[in-house]
């Protein structure tokens, strides 16, 4: 009986596990995956306003934008996740004619790209609530009292729940991608082939992308400082980008240079057995220049396998008017405190 591969023990107790509960939750209640993040995201801004809507409170402005921020970091994680992790299955299905992997390999991952086993899930839930509790001490959410400190602490800790029920998952998928990347057979000359890979990762990042835009809303709307407590999941889902970003194309960069190198060096040998062809042997002439322009081709490749004008329209219509928001409301504060 033959070792288990690298790849199958990336897998290994995910494919015969339950589907992740965000799904499973969202399948349950036949919604839409962007309705399912809005109900979510609404029902979490309720909660967090409720000692608003019950007691008259002090500092009612801090409530709202508690609650935005974390009825929309929310709203995005349930609401964005469905469509990741079922859109990683179906890049998976677009790349199996480049793949060299076998059938149960392939039924397998298919399966597991979608799961979590039940043991790690219950780990990333007590993690998740941790954290949570170990932030809303940092913040000083205790010393707010009552039901404003309560619900203040049920958002902190709620997020990063869910954060650990997301992110996780995610960069397990990400290694899963990149040893495939290390299976893959790139065709230099048809680069698209491997457009699956780069949506795996750009997809995860853009979903990190619209969950640092909420932040913005929490700093200019209370006033806070955008240090010390109140920068540790931004950070946190910062660095996590990263990660979804690059792990999965590891494997099928490294490869596309391999394949490339291999390439050129059998290019230049049958270059070099033509020798130098006068200018009346037509047909090795002919011959040298088809093998000049494939070199070319060839040497040109992209080693990013990304669908680049797909990836510009995106950036330009859905990424960049949040992000450039964003990006000018946290220097607008920073403006302001050293005023």
């Amino acid at each position: 009986m033959s070792e288990p591969t690298a790849l199958e023990n990336s897998i290994e107790g995910r494919d015969d596990a339950p589907e992740l509960w965000l799904l499973r939750t969202q399948q349950a209640s036949r919604l839409p995956p962007a309705v399912f993040g809005v109900v979510c995201g609404v029902l979490v801004t309720t909660i967090i306003m409720s000692p608003a809507i019950f007691t008259p409170v002090a500092d009612l402005a801090d409530v709202v934008a508690s609650a935005l921020f974390f009825g929309l970091s929310i709203g995005v994680l349930t609401g964005f996740t469905p469509y990741i992790f079922r859109g990683a299955v179906r890049d998976f299905r677009e790349l199996l004619p480049v793949l060299d992997i076998s059938e149960s390999e392939r039924a397998r991952i298919e399966k597991g790209l979608t799961r979590f086993a039940m043991p790690t899930m219950w780990t990333m839930t007590g993690l998740g609530a941790l954290f949570g509790v170990g932030h809303s001490a940092l913040l000083g959410l205790g010393a707010l009292g009552g039901l404003v400190g309560t619900t203040q602490a049920f958002g902190t800790t709620m997020l990063w729940i869910t954060m650990f029920w997301t992110i996780p998952p995610l960069l397990a998928n990400a290694d899963v991608f990149s040893l495939l990347g290390s299976r893959a057979r790139p065709e230099l000359t048809r680069p698209d082939r491997l457009a699956p890979f780069g949506a795996t990762a750009m997809r995860p990042t853009l979903f990190v992308i619209a969950m640092l835009c909420a932040y913005p809303v929490l700093v200019l709307s209370t006033g806070q400082d955008f240090i010390g407590p109140s920068l540790i999941g931004f950070v946190a889902s910062f660095a996590s980008m990263f990660g979804l970003f690059f792990l999965p194309l590891r494997g099928i960069r490294r490869k596309i240079r391999e394949t490339r190198k291999a390439d050129l060096a059998e290019i230049d040998w049958r270059i070099d057995s033509l020798g130098k062809p006068s200018l009346d042997e037509l047909e090795r002439l002919r011959d040298l220049e088809t093998l000049l322009v494939l070199r070319a081709r060839v040497a040109s490749a992209p080693t990013w396998p990304l669908d680049l004008a797909g990836l510009r329209r995106f950036l330009l219509y859905v990424v960049l008017p949040p992000l450039t928001w964003a990006a000018a409301a946290i220097v607008e504060m920073l403006i302001d405190q050293q005023l």
